[in-house]
């Protein structure tokens, strides 16, 4: 037991010796496995003493060769020091270990060292994993590897392994879309379909077919085949997307899908992607229709008036003014304010009137001027003096001249108080 004990003793201090002098015998080291593992675990273990100490050693464990590399992952010299040691059978490689490896050889964009881990798998026995196929997915989706993706896809369709997530289908379809292989687009979605694998349909439309707008069309209504109620959101991505890629038809085609489908799209978001689509008559229309709704938010009627007001159809502006009165929503959202207020900055055109019989248009006219003059002669004092004078005569004013002054008065902090008083008393008489 004591002559054990003193062996053990006289190579550990040997080894320790030998390795501090970097003479490394691998009969000593071999024999001190555990040793040489507590090193290489060792977080102030410099890469080039633990690669030395690794390439003179047999049978380091896995995990072990899993946290050396983890440490050293952004190493410059990882890749050329370790893919040699997979030539040969020396330790306990898995797959932890070479997803290590072929991720980092990912991220360089090493092609050559991606393929030559790949290739380590089999040779060593080794199972891929959904997270070997994640990092070779995602390289040839960035890289548009036609031929890697090939590649996976053919092996991709020979697994049965339930826990490989959509999106690397949706990547690969991607690729094959992107490169015009419809072929290939084809057989992976009907691949996909004969899974049953419960994939988000919305989602494959979403990351694969719509990537390219060219695209769009062709497998459009594979969406409303599928189509799910939690796929609200993906509704909205849909209008917003149709509107910026100018794609008219296919927008006007999903809004009315969802109204088949009782999506409630928001009035706003529909208004305003109408306004960049350049169809103030659509979009009026939809105002007709919806007005009387009683869940409509006043976002929605500041949207429309803005969106009008900056088509400068004076015509709708002036029936919308009317409608608001009504509806006794008018200047009540600073949205309002400000797209009245476009109109009112027009010199180069007549504004819409709005004169009630019993206003007073000389003073109206007075009041209009003081406000729409440049901004060192606005005379903002006189134009509330003859605002107030006109009120207490019973007079209405014309809403263009409310719209300015209420304008005026909103950006000028001390004057809050009298914007609020102001308001009040406009939509108390534009009301009666």
């Amino acid at each position: 037991m004591i002559n054990d004990l003193r062996k053990a003793i006289f190579r550990l201090a040997l080894a320790k010796r030998y390795y501090s002098n970097g003479i490394l015998d691998s009969k000593v080291l071999d024999s001190n496995m555990n040793m040489i593992q507590q090193k290489l675990l060792d977080s102030n273990m410099r890469f080039e003493h633990g690669i030395e100490l690794i390439s003179k050693s047999k049978n380091i464990d896995s995990e072990v060769l899993v946290e050396f590399v983890k440490r050293h992952k952004t190493h410059p010299k990882l890749l050329a020091d370790f893919l040699p040691m997979l030539d040969g059978f020396k330790h306990k490689y898995n797959a932890n270990f070479l997803n290590l490896l072929i991720g980092q050889a990912a991220v360089r964009n090493l092609k050559e060292d991606v393929l030559r881990v790949y290739m380590k798998y089999d040779e060593l026995n080794i199972a891929r994993d959904h997270y070997t196929y994640t990092k070779l997915v995602s390289y040839a989706s960035r890289t548009n590897d036609l031929e890697l993706c090939k590649l996976l896809n053919n092996e991709l369709k020979n697994l049965s392994n339930p826990k490989l997530e959509p999106i690397l289908y949706l990547l690969l379809m991607e690729v094959f879309a992107s490169r015009d292989k419809w072929d290939e687009v084809e057989e992976l979605h009907k691949f996909i379909k004969d899974c049953d694998r419960n994939l988000d349909y919305a989602n494959i439309l979403m990351n694969a077919v719509f990537a390219s707008d060219n695209i769009m069309t062709k497998y459009y209504n594979l969406y409303w085949q599928n189509v799910k109620k939690e796929n609200f959101n993906l509704m909205i991505i849909l209008l917003k997307r149709f509107r910026a890629t100018n794609n008219r038809p296919l927008f006007f085609k999903t809004f009315e899908k969802a109204k088949e489908h009782k999506f409630a799209i928001p009035c706003n978001v529909y208004a305003h992607c109408l306004h960049l689509f350049g169809e103030t008559d659509k979009l009026f229309n939809y105002y007709l229709e919806i007005r009387e709704d009683p869940k409509i938010q006043p976002l929605f009627f500041s949207t429309v008036i803005k969106c009008v007001a900056e088509t400068k159809r004076y015509e709708i502006i002036d029936y919308l003014c009317k409608d608001f009165r009504r509806r006794n929503d008018l200047l009540t959202d600073s949205h309002v304010i400000k797209a009245l207020e476009i109109l009112s900055s027009d010199k180069d055109v007549n504004l819409p009137v709005d004169i009630a019989q019993n206003t007073d248009a000389d003073l109206d006219t007075e009041i209009f001027n003081l406000l729409n003059e440049t901004e060192e002669d606005k005379d903002i004092d006189s134009a509330l003096s003859k605002f107030y004078h006109m009120l207490k005569n019973g007079k209405i004013p014309n809403k263009t001249s409310c719209v300015l002054l209420l304008s005026h008065l909103s950006r000028d902090p001390e004057k809050h108080s009298e914007f609020k008083k102001i308001k009040n008393m406009i939509i108390h008489h534009l009301s009666m």
